[in-house]
Formats: C-alpha cells, sequence, structure tokens
C-alpha cells in the first residue's frame, strides 16, 4: 500500500481501519513510514485525531486505573489487570496506537462485592445492560452466574470498569482455572504505579481465546486490531514465552485447537513470529474444526460487500439482510452502531450488497456453514442468551449465586 499511497483510495480505507479498530495504529504508521504527506488532507486529520484521541482518553484511563487500583488495595484487594489494561503499554508500547473502551480488572470471586461496592463509592454506577445468561445454565449456581456483573460507569461517563471474577462465559475456551491464572500473574508498570497481569502466556491464551469469542459475536469488527494484539505479545515476549508451559496447559484445560486457530490467523495476517512446531504441538489433529484461512477471509479480511452488511445491521450475511436496514441507525443520537456513511449512501451499499445474496446463495450457504462450525468450537454448550431474564443485573441480584460459589 505505501508504494501505491497516492492511488490508495482513502475514504474506504480509512472507514475500513475505523471498522478494525486500527485507524490509529494506521496514523502512526504512515507517519514511522514517512508517506503521512500524501494522504488527502481530510483524511490525514481524521487519522491524527484518531491517534492523539487514543492517545489522551488512554491516559486519562491510565490515571483512573491508579485511583481505583490504589483505592482496592486499600481494602486489601487484589487486581489483576486483563485485556487493555494489561497491554497498554506494557506490550504497546506507545499509548496512542491501542484504543481502549473500559478497563477491565479481574479480582477473586469472594472479593467482588466488596470491590463492586468500593468502586461505586469512588463515584460509578451500575449500566443499565447487564452480561448475557448461559443458554443451558448449569445445575452448579456459582458456573451459571456471568463471569462479570454490569458494568460499572463513571458519574460524568468518561470511564467504565467490568469486574470480572473469571475470563469468560462457563464453558467457553475462555473459562479456565483463575486459581492457576492467580499463583502465575507478574508485576508490570504502567506510569510510575506497578500492578500485576497474567504471565505472559496466559495474557496470550486469554487474547487469543477473546478474538475467537469475539469471531463469534462481532464478526469482522476489530479483527485486525485483536491480531495486533497478538501479534505484539508475541513479538514483545519472543524471548521469554514458555511454549511447553503455554502447550500442555492448553491441552489440559481443552482450548488448544482454538488457540491454535487464533494463533495461525495471526501470523497469516500479520506474519506474527511463531516457533516452528507451535501450531502442530497445539493441534495435531484438527479434523472438523473451521480452517485458518476461512477465519482470516470470513471473519478478518473480510468482502467489502459482506463488512458493508455488517456495518448496518451488525449481523453475518443471510437472508435476513434482504430486509432493508432500519433507518434510526442513522440517528444523531446513535454512535457506536451509527454505519461510517450516510443514509442514501448506506441504502445504495445495502442494495448492492444485497444482490449479491440473491444472486450468490452458495455464498450464504458457506457462511452458514462456517458460522456453525465456529460457534460449536467456541461455544460447544450454546451461545449466551441475552435474551434470558436469568442474568443478574445488580450486585444484589449476584449475592446468592456468589455465596453459593465461595
Amino acid at each position: 500500500m505505501l508504494a501505491g499511497a497516492l492511488d490508495t483510495q482513502w475514504l474506504p480505507t480509512l472507514m475500513l481501519a475505523r471498522w478494525q479498530g486500527v485507524a490509529p495504529r494506521l496514523a502512526r504508521s504512515l507517519v514511522v513510514s514517512g508517506v503521512a504527506a500524501t494522504v488527502p488532507h481530510g483524511v490525514g486529520e481524521e487519522l491524527q485525531a484518531a491517534y492523539l484521541g487514543t492517545m489522551a482518553r488512554n491516559l486519562v484511563l491510565r490515571r483512573e486505573l491508579a485511583r481505583v487500583v490504589d483505592e482496592l488495595r486499600r481494602h486489601h484487594i487484589d487486581v489483576l489487570l486483563l485485556k487493555g489494561a494489561a497491554l497498554v503499554p506494557e506490550v504497546h508500547h506507545d499509548p496512542g496506537v491501542r484504543p481502549m473502551d473500559d478497563l477491565d480488572l479481574l479480582v477473586q470471586r469472594e472479593d467482588l462485592a466488596l470491590a463492586d461496592q468500593v468502586i461505586r463509592d469512588l463515584g460509578y454506577l451500575a449500566s443499565a445492560s447487564a452480561p448475557v445468561a448461559l443458554a443451558h445454565p448449569s445445575p452448579d449456581p456459582a458456573e451459571s452466574l456471568p463471569h462479570h456483573l454490569a458494568a460499572l460507569v463513571r458519574t460524568d461517563g468518561s470511564v467504565t470498569i467490568e469486574l470480572h471474577h473469571k475470563l469468560g462465559d462457563s464453558f467457553s475456551p475462555l473459562d479456565f482455572d483463575v486459581a492457576g491464572l492467580w499463583d502465575r500473574a507478574v508485576p508490570c508498570t504502567a506510569g510510575e504505579r506497578t500492578f500485576l497481569r497474567p504471565s505472559d502466556e496466559d495474557l496470550l491464551a486469554h487474547v487469543c481465546l477473546h478474538f475467537l469469542v469475539d469471531r463469534v459475536r462481532l464478526f469482522s469488527r476489530r479483527g485486525l486490531a485483536q491480531l495486533a494484539d497478538i501479534a505484539a505479545i508475541l513479538d514483545t515476549f519472543a524471548d521469554t514465552l514458555d511454549w511447553a508451559t503455554l502447550t500442555s496447559e492448553a491441552i489440559t484445560r481443552g482450548y488448544s485447537g482454538s488457540l491454535a486457530l487464533a494463533l495461525g490467523a495471526a501470523a497469516a495476517v500479520l506474519d506474527a513470529r511463531l516457533p516452528d512446531a507451535a501450531l502442530s504441538a497445539l493441534a495435531p489433529h484438527s479434523v472438523g474444526a473451521p480452517d485458518v484461512a476461512e477465519v482470516v477471509t470470513r471473519r478478518v479480511l473480510r468482502d467489502a460487500s459482506w463488512t458493508t452488511l455488517e456495518q448496518l445491521t451488525a449481523r453475518q450475511p443471510s437472508v435476513r439482510h434482504l430486509l432493508p436496514p432500519n433507518p434510526r441507525r442513522w440517528l444523531p443520537d446513535v454512535k457506536e452502531s451509527r454505519p461510517p456513511f450516510g443514509i442514501l449512501d448506506g441504502y445504495t451499499r445495502w442494495a448492492n450488497a444485497s444482490a449479491r445474496i440473491l444472486l450468490r446463495p452458495g455464498e450464504v450457504a458457506a457462511e452458514r456453514r462456517f458460522a456453525d462450525e465456529l460457534q460449536h468450537l467456541v461455544f460447544p454448550r450454546g451461545l449466551p442468551n441475552s435474551t434470558r431474564p436469568s442474568s443478574p443485573t445488580t450486585l444484589e441480584e449476584a449475592q446468592p449465586q456468589l455465596a453459593a460459589g465461595g
């Protein structure tokens, strides 16, 4: 792309970079590569704003993280940083390249109630949206508890915190031994503070498995950004990663095939640094599992028509897309899900993309087959069901389950 920067279709590139969550990274790469001057002025300003906005927000989150963790420690509550909080700046040394939506913190299950109250006392309120319930709840109440409660939002709306007591939904690849996670935790530095994060191996496994979970739920959205996280972890800890431990833990926990799939995607798209025998050791017999090339094609480097349908409806391509998108998607107060183009352009894009569904039904059938394979790998007992009313929305509603799990 850099050699032909003058010929690049910059507006589609900008929209795609936003969709993939890599606009700040693209802005920095263009500057470092010395071709930023070839970018049209308006697009360059948008990219620069994305980079500077990401840096400013991450610095605000870093200050708030220190305040919150200091208060939790004052109440003798141990905290483990997850996802972006652990990656910036430990892995992504430039705070302007990796956007963070919120702060993900892991606490011990027995500390969850107190941690929730401590954070509320700092000026946070519970979000109205609750985490999803299990499609097939366990007879064990503690296993049916979502991996985090409703998000806590600062009263000014500027910061959101998710308190986790485990890494992911029950019966998903992310639902593994948090006791071992705590035992293997290592210190990390952000600003002038020292925190705890998962070990290099656990951090890599968590980010890889989260990438696959999001490919079931978010389809291609932010897929490239998550692969960039994986590649950055592999590059940062290339000389210290214990692949034997990573492999044995993955096989023991039953997510070795999922881990191999995510690592393979990072290697295919970003040439991530992997030992020669890593993938074959993790998944020597991956018959029936989704193929790496299909994950890349159908959930990361998505065809432009299918990406358009995802942007307009947040669903994978299917016959449901023959219904036109809801015009309310373009209302001024809609931010997160608003398509990155105008309503007239949106309907034109929808018409062109939907025509493909009628003309090439085999492509839709292939999408469905792949989606079923991926879902079975990531959620073998069924998708969490957001329509179930049983998921606790407040700490008080979750208290009986917390007590049962204690």
